[in-house]
């Protein structure tokens, strides 16, 4: 049995355990939002390319797809020509994926962060991103469904149609909408995060106890002002880049399902599957570790 002498030791050990435990969880939630704030700016920034000998390097080599598509704000189907290829529209990118022949190939319409999406122009920079690569002749005047095969790689189309989906999305209101705010309290919470994680994992490695000095508990005690102002903002930062990219997600969406003009020309409008899931999964692990981190400093100062 512990002795009077041993027993507050033993507590003692038991409230230092505890807290670093606190500790070592406040960190784990804030790098687990760094991860999904990472995977959503990295969505559809790029696409690989598989054969039946694995990678390929060149374009139509086999299934083609995405980076984490599941990730998008939105996707939606149209009609080019005859094709119905799908888009996607991510936080810094827009591509497409589409069924061509055998083969799934995909795209990228353009690659900017912050990028206004603006319709009709980003229907005009997709479609001459994907006249270039998958080779239909969508600017000229076609008849529908009367096309026929020219070569293996390009198709030729009759005169006299008017494509309804330019037509369709020239004659729509036009909309404009950006991910800039949002991307901007990304890179905000991200800094702060990565700027506040090395200082308290650091700070929790180092006992505590040694800090015999006024001048060190002096410093100790505005650095654990610091950290805590620090993790306070962070979640207000998540929760304005969350709600700002879903709302422009949501706001394209409904454009896309509401505007007459575009009834039959846009399809299976949806955000991305794991979209919702991942923003604010990522703003709970921000928030949740914040919480952490609060009741940490509440027990640290009721059993001093």
């Amino acid at each position: 049995m512990a002795t009077d002498e041993q027993r507050p030791l033993c507590g003692e050990r038991r409230r230092r355990r505890i807290l670093s435990l606190l500790a070592y969880l406040s960190c784990s939630l804030h790098l687990a939002a760094l991860v999904c704030i990472i995977l959503l700016a990295t969505a559809g920034t790029t696409y690989t390319a598989y054969n039946s000998q694995g990678p390929a390097s060149f374009a139509h080599a086999g299934e083609e797809t995405l980076l984490y598509r599941e990730f998008a704000l939105l996707q939606f189907t149209t009609n080019i020509s005859g094709s119905t290829p799908t888009l996607y529209w991510f936080l810094d990118a827009f591509g497409w994926e589409y069924f061509y022949g055998s083969q799934d190939s995909a795209g990228l319409a353009y690659l900017a962060t912050g990028q206004t999406l603006y319709f009709p122009d980003t229907m005009s920079t997709f479609l001459n991103a994907f006249n270039s690569t998958v080779g239909f002749d969508i600017w000229e005047n076609c008849t529908y469904h009367n096309v026929t095969q020219h070569d293996s790689s390009r198709y030729t189309c009759v005169p006299d149609y008017d494509n309804r989906t330019i037509a369709g999305f020239g004659a729509a209101p036009s909309l404009s909408v950006t991910t800039a705010p949002a991307f901007a309290f990304y890179v905000l919470v991200m800094v702060l995060t990565i700027l506040v994680l090395p200082i308290d994992l650091a700070r929790r490695a180092r006992d505590e106890r040694r800090a015999s000095v006024v001048g060190r508990h002096t410093l100790l005690a505005t650095l654990e002002r610091y950290l805590l102002a620090v993790y306070a903002v962070v979640p207000g930062a998540h929760l304005i880049a969350a709600a700002c990219v879903t709302g422009a997600a949501v706001r394209v969406a409904n454009y896309l399902r509401n505007t007459p003009e575009l009834a039959g020309l846009a399809w299976g409008v949806s955000l991305g599957s794991g979209f919702l899931e991942l923003v604010w999964l990522g703003f709970l692990a921000t928030l949740l570790g914040s919480i952490v981190r609060a009741l940490r400093w509440c027990l640290k100062q009721r059993w001093k």
